[in-house]
């Protein structure tokens, strides 16, 4: 039994089952205007069509570096949320990102990450300020 598992583990490890994703290579972040729709659920091309803009990679990235996946058997409870695409080996994904739970859902990878608290504040400002121009 202790092979076998050993085994599943080093294919798992092989193919790459068990890395991180690594948020640096994805590009083009944007936050969207969802006009009042709901936006769980959405697809992608649905998304891309409402008023966007560029958050500026770096910015986003700086938070989600430092960000934790959440195992499979987290529980969400949405109160509102924000709407953000980025582009990865030239495919646009969705994710959507609690306005106050500190933790994000990435459409495309079907997993949950979430944001260290001490930065939270920090999140929420950025995203806050970027909706805010965006409806500018």
């Amino acid at each position: 039994m202790k092979v076998a598992f050993i085994i599943i583990s080093l294919i798992g490890f092989a193919n790459g089952i068990y890395q991180e994703f690594d948020w640096a290579k994805t590009a083009n972040w944007k936050i969207y205007d969802p006009q009042g729709h709901k936006t769980l659920g959405l697809s992608v091309d649905t998304i891309a069509r409402f008023h966007s803009k560029l958050m500026g990679d770096k910015m986003v990235l700086d938070f989600l570096m430092a960000s934790k996946e959440l195992p499979n058997t987290y529980s969400t409870t949405w109160m509102g949320n924000f709407v953000c695409t980025y582009e990865l080996n030239g495919f646009l994904r969705k994710v959507d990102i609690s306005m106050y739970g500190g933790f994000f859902y990435d459409e495309y990878l079907k997993k949950y990450f979430e944001i260290p608290m001490d930065l939270r504040g920090s999140w929420y400002d950025m995203l806050n300020k970027q909706s805010r121009m965006l409806l500018q």
